[in-house]
């Protein structure tokens, strides 16, 4: 959603695209016919004096130039196929921010990288939960080296989230921004212009979708517009509502409407007769398809294009993808909306977003969005006070045993252990080498019969020294039966069946 530091209730979704053409590819740019000078009739006679001259016209803000389809020809064509084409995507997680929940932010997101993928972009997918100003502007750095030096090449960058407008710029707000620390650590979009200037790509597009939000569900806040782009050279501003209006998400599309008429265009829907799809035609087919669909559901979205032209380019010359070719998103990021809770490995790097329901728990990587593990609550008061105790198989079969923290609905953190089964199912642990969980306590039993070996160990080893043999012998006697009672109830010990490591998650609920 973006917003500004105003009471101005209006939303916008959009798309910033811009673009720097050059080179020797054949880019159309049909330019507007300028009015040439016409030379002055010689006078008849000298004038006793010429007259002061005119003031020049005051030459407008932005001038409007034509601009039409371009001619993609077999060399114009072979040329982009054999460029670098590099993406960067990012829908941040804004669990905590305060800010309202974004329902379809993750899937643009997902089919977005697969779309590109298919159209042989390189893509950087920016984990939700990763996607912080610092992590986007690496990616975008990053995305220099993908380039590899050439100046021939397309960059792209999508952005999926909210935006908010200030009296110092517009911002795309990351994860760990709220409203009142948008200047400091959010991400400026004039920013993301240098950054992706700085990488000599010849193409660059910028891809925001924003304002996401119905403006009759409840909201703490009101959806506010993101004002005026700031227009640049060599840019063009594709704007998915216009200034006032609002932009929707839809549950029979599971996208936004306008996500899905871009994904739908460079699919093939928005191709030319040549099959191939250029910016100039996925423009039109967006505007068209957002306007009447959007009508069809007792909705005004009209998108519109504002900023200077500079030249059509492709975007897109796969094939359309057959029926069934296109990857379904998976099942758990359709119940995944923006602030959905993050747990966080301590010390590692990876990051779940967690779905719990009733007795299921389901812990879901934040980069792929598939489900990593289900774990199911197994009732038993064997975890301290304030715990529940999960257990579960992941897809590998290996074994997750979690204590799970709660406080009231909010999950704090799990701690946990990992469990490869051992070969032929027989006992490769000891009781020392399985993580205890909070609250857990050693097997009664087990411990009474180490002290037995122990204490056996002892009397035998005291004995030995003062030499008496027949004690000593019957105290070994002893340990060898405390030992072999202690091994078979290990065999009998199901933890004991496999091989354990531990497994620590910390939520990212804000301080209270």
């Amino acid at each position: 959603m973006w917003m500004n530091d105003t009471n101005v209730k209006r939303c916008l979704r959009g798309v910033f695209l811009a673009s720097a053409i050059g080179g020797s590819s054949a880019i159309a740019l049909a330019q507007g016919t300028a009015g040439g000078q016409t030379k002055p009739k010689p006078a008849a006679k000298p004038a006793p004096a010429p007259p002061p001259a005119a003031p020049a016209p005051a030459k407008a803000a932005s001038t409007a130039k034509g601009f039409s389809r371009v001619t993609v020809t077999p060399t114009y064509k072979e040329e982009f196929q054999t460029e670098i084409k590099v993406a960067v995507v990012a829908a941040p997680s804004y669990r905590g921010s305060g800010l309202n929940p974004l329902r379809y932010t993750f899937v643009d997101a997902l089919d977005l990288k697969s779309e590109l993928e298919r159209q042989g972009y390189k893509v950087i997918l920016v984990a939700p939960s990763d996607a912080t100003a610092d992590n986007i502007r690496k990616a975008l750095q990053d995305s220099k080296q993908l380039l590899d030096g050439t100046n021939q090449g397309t960059l792209l960058f999508a952005f999926s989230g909210h935006g908010f407008q200030t009296t110092k710029g517009n911002y795309l707000v990351t994860v760990g921004v709220t409203a009142d620390l948008v200047e400091k650590e959010a991400l400026p979009l004039n920013e993301v212009q240098s950054l992706m200037n700085a990488s000599g790509a010849r193409r660059k597009v910028v891809l925001v979708d924003a304002c996401r939000n119905d403006p009759d569900a409840k909201s703490a806040d009101g959806p506010r517009t993101f004002a005026q782009f700031q227009e640049a050279e060599g840019t063009s501003v594709l704007l998915s509502t216009r200034p006032g209006g609002f932009s929707y998400e839809d549950a029979d599309l599971a996208h936004g409407i306008f996500t899905h008429y871009v994904l739908e265009g460079l699919r093939g829907k928005a191709a030319g007769k040549d099959g191939y799809v250029t910016f100039f035609d996925l423009q039109k087919f967006v505007e068209d398809g957002v306007m009447t669909y959007a009508l069809k559901k007792d909705k005004v979205q009209r998108p519109f294009v504002l900023g200077e032209r500079s030249g059509d380019f492709l975007l897109a010359t796969a094939a359309p993808p057959k029926p069934g070719d296109i990857p379904q998103p998976p099942a758990a990021s359709t119940t995944l909306d923006s602030n959905a809770l993050v747990l966080r490995e301590v010390g590692g790097g990876r990051s779940f977003f967690a779905l719990l329901n009733g007795t299921k728990l389901t812990l879901v990587d934040s980069k792929s969005l598939s489900p990593f593990v289900e774990l199911t609550d197994t009732a038993a008061n064997d975890v301290a006070d304030g715990y529940r105790h999960f257990r579960g198989n992941a897809a590998n079969s290996d074994l997750y045993d979690a204590a799970v923290e709660t406080k009231g609905t909010d999950i704090v953190g799990l701690k946990g252990r990992i469990g490869k089964a051992c070969p032929k199912e027989t006992a490769c642990s000891t009781p020392t080498q399985v993580p205890l969980l909070p609250g857990e306590k050693v097997d009664e039993a087990r411990s009474k019969t180490k002290a037995v070996a122990n204490t056996a160990s002892a009397a035998k080893n005291g004995l030995a020294k003062l030499g008496i043999g027949g004690g000593a012998k019957n105290a070994g006697k002893t340990q060898v039966g405390a030992e072999t009672a202690g091994v078979a109830m290990d065999s009998n010990n199901p933890l004991l069946k496999y091989q354990w490591k531990v497994f620590d998650l910390t939520s990212n609920l804000p301080k209270k």
